[in-house]
């Protein structure tokens, strides 16, 4: 571009025709929107390689699940799900859980929604195809109404298959009820749920 002003500069010191400095401005003028079009290109060429390393990346991040629950009791949907089978030992049962939040975190993520029953099983994979009957417990946000099923009640728990390569396992929540903090009763329509797997309970 530097050059293309200087050319600009000679021929008006030398004394050319307008004719003569307009074609030499045209040619400025092409030069200088050619270099601005390959500058764009470029740009937007290392735009896409940046897009395109961006997605592969998130395609190696392992999977926070989510969660769809249908019930008289207001909540959001939670925006992670993880499940684990807690080995417990000394002739006790093992747990299986599903959370909406970090089980390892002291601090709690809201909406939170935990369900947790006993099993036999002694692994995750081996959960598909089973039922397992959990108590369920809900919250909306840390003022809100804890809603939980009664003692002795409970919702079943419909494990689907474990997809390996995301390590996923899927699961429907049947119909079941809940009591508030509130005391009122709300009933539970059932959810699906596709739960990252969490192996450090095992």
């Amino acid at each position: 571009m530097g050059s293309s002003i200087a050319l600009l500069i000679a021929i008006a010191i030398s004394g050319c025709s307008k004719e003569s400095l307009k074609d030499a401005y045209d040619s400025a003028k092409s030069q200088t929107q050619d270099l601005a079009s390959s500058t764009q290109e470029l740009a937007s060429s290392a735009k896409e390689s940046v897009s395109t390393a961006v997605k592969a990346v998130e395609a190696k991040l392992p999977s926070k699940g989510s969660m769809v629950l249908q019930s008289d009791f207001s909540i959001p949907d939670p925006q992670r799900a993880s499940v684990e089978l807690i080995v417990i030992g000394d002739g006790r049962p093992n747990v299986v859980q599903i959370c909406s939040y970090d089980p390892t975190s002291d601090q709690l993520i809201y909406p939170a929604v935990l369900l947790h029953g006993p099993t036999d099983l002694t692994s995750i994979g081996e959960l598909s195809g089973t039922s397992v009957a959990c108590d369920l417990y809900m919250q909306a946000e840390s003022s809100s109404v804890i809603a939980m099923t009664k003692p002795g009640g409970h919702v079943d728990v419909m494990f689907g298959p474990l997809n390996a390569e995301d390590q996923t396992l899927t699961a429907t929540i049947q119909p079941g009820e809940v009591t508030g903090s509130d005391q009122k009763t709300y009933q539970v329509q059932g959810g699906q749920v596709i739960a990252a797997v969490n192996t450090e309970g095992n």
